[in-house]
């Protein structure tokens, strides 16, 4: 083939394009409207699902899209670092040690203390409580609730 004006001249603008098309698709990222690289609070975030969620109770048997979004709204006492495998406290001030009773009606069973940050609150700005926790535990240990599947972690 020859190289003619016309198609050397084609080449030309192919590449001129492509540099142009390249050069506007790389920018820095803008940041926050304050200018600063905090993390933006508030606002609504939105994820397609191929499903509903059929309940938003963690304790209560649901579809796997339930547990998804259940995750995402709720924090735990603790969650598991995926590089040691070991449960790192979240609202926890540090991980319970168990001990055994000593004396009364449960003596020489096991039991775990557990100390909640001064700062967890729930979103209406009331604190995380252990009458919180007890409540949770009610819920898996209630006889009337589908929550077998929890009660074996527990017993």
């Amino acid at each position: 083939m020859k190289n003619t004006p016309l198609r050397a001249g084609g080449r030309l603008l192919a590449v001129l394009a492509l540099l142009l098309f390249h050069g506007s698709s790389c920018k820095n990222d803008p940041k926050t409207s304050s200018g600063s690289d905090a993390a933006l609070t508030g606002g609504t975030v939105t994820i397609r699902m191929d499903g509903a969620a059929n309940t938003l109770n963690p304790y209560l048997p649901s579809t796997g899209y339930s547990r998804y979004v259940a995750v995402r709204i709720f924090n735990t006492l603790a969650e598991l670092d995926p590089e040691t495998l070991e449960l790192k406290p979240l609202i926890l001030k540090k991980m319970p040690v168990k001990r055994e009773v000593k004396d009364g009606p449960h003596a020489g069973q096991l039991a775990y203390d557990f100390e909640i940050l001064d700062e967890a609150q729930w979103d209406n700005g009331s604190p995380v409580t252990g009458h919180d926790m007890a409540f949770v535990l009610k819920i898996i240990f209630h006889p009337g609730l589908p929550t077998d599947v929890y009660r074996g972690y527990f017993e």
